[in-house]
């Protein structure tokens, strides 16, 4: 008769060998290409045996580590919850195509960094609601650049935050067109103090978005540079309730339908601050239709300042309420508008230092 380890041992060994095949360790760079199988997921998708998804890849990815594009291919949609890049070389095509839900997910309180270059995220169903190219949820930093991110009935990216955890959103040389909104940063859950979350665009293009190329709301800070919107319904909107929201825009060149820069503030400070910027609007005939428009709830809560702008071919050039408050270096330009300025209050001229 067997030994009774004997009979344990073996038993042990069979139940072994009836799991699934699966890597013996995780890889700091995996691979994927259109020639990739996802059974190489077994031999962590190294770089002569890819595998074929971004989802199969960043499983066997260590934290930090990279997933690396071979060839030009779609590699469907992905999710993200750990600190993970997804890189496709410049002059390769990686393509996420949805037609409902989401392209990428980056979420959970335990992503600390995250970035996504080169990719071209598409709705198949262009406009549909619904959809988002990208979502940020409770991750600390995120870095998307040189993407082409469109056709998304919501939003190209959209950005949340929660109790734990407010993300910083860094956005380089970045296409964002035909989206409901080409950024979308909605309300911060702690925005009664100093605004917590970040959004960063620079040297990137807004085109033909349906609500705006950039919406935030409260608890934001936007930094947007050197960067050119065209033809969305409004370019930048700061959409203020009952938190903290500030930004600065230098750089911007900026043909909207209905405004530029249109701001609206609640019972929290709302300070956006225009600089080096060419802003033009092509809607006509409402008081609405103005390249920068404020408005405020409560007296002295919404701050908007212009410095060295050319403000151009505009039904208003700039027109705000009387809770609202303009300020200028006084060296702005305003060509072929039907009316400069409409404003609530007088404006404040600041002296240069």
């Amino acid at each position: 008769m067997m030994p009774a380890r004997y009979v344990f041992a073996l038993s042990m060994f069979a139940a072994f060998a009836v799991l699934p095949l699966r890597a013996a360790a995780l890889a700091p760079h995996t691979y994927v290409a259109s020639y990739g199988a996802d059974s190489n997921a077994s031999a962590n998708c190294a770089p002569t045996t890819p595998c074929r998804t971004f989802n199969t890849a960043i499983g066997v990815t260590t934290r930090g580590g990279q997933v690396i594009v071979l060839d030009s291919a779609g590699y469907g949609p992905a999710t993200i919850t750990q600190d993970v890049s997804i890189i496709a070389p410049n002059g390769i095509y990686a393509g996420v195509t949805v037609s409902s839900g989401i392209g990428i997910s980056i979420s959970g309180n335990g992503v600390n960094y995250a970035k996504i270059k080169g990719l071209t995220i598409e709705n198949q169903q262009v406009g549909a609601t619904g959809t988002s190219g990208i979502v940020v949820n409770g991750a600390f930093k995120v870095l998307i650049v040189d993407c082409v991110i469109q056709g998304f009935g919501d939003s190209g990216i959209l950005v949340k935050g929660n109790s734990l955890v407010q993300p910083s959103l860094t956005v380089l040389r970045t296409v964002l067109r035909a989206n409901g909104y080409g950024i979308q940063v909605l309300p911060q859950t702690s925005a009664t103090s100093e605004p917590s979350q970040v959004t960063s665009v620079d040297d990137s293009s807004f085109q033909e978005n349906t609500h705006a190329g950039i919406q935030v709301n409260d608890g934001a800070s936007l930094f947007v540079s050197n960067t050119a919107m065209r033809n969305d319904n409004i370019s930048i909107e700061f959409a203020g309730n009952s938190g903290l929201l500030s930004g600065v825009i230098d750089g911007l060149e900026g043909v909207a339908r209905v405004n530029v820069i249109n701001i609206s503030g609640g019972s929290m400070p709302v300070s956006v601050a225009v600089l080096n910027s060419s802003l033009s609007i092509t809607g006509s005939g409402s008081s609405n239709d103005a390249a920068v428009y404020a408005v405020g709830a409560t007296p002295g809560q919404v701050s908007v300042g212009l410095s060295n702008c050319n403000i151009s071919k505009s039904w208003i050039g700039v027109s705000t309420d009387a809770n609202s408050a303009f300020k200028t270096l006084g060296d702005n330009a305003y060509s072929g508008n039907g009316t400069d300025r409409i404003l609530g209050a007088p404006a404040i001229v600041l002296l240069k230092k």
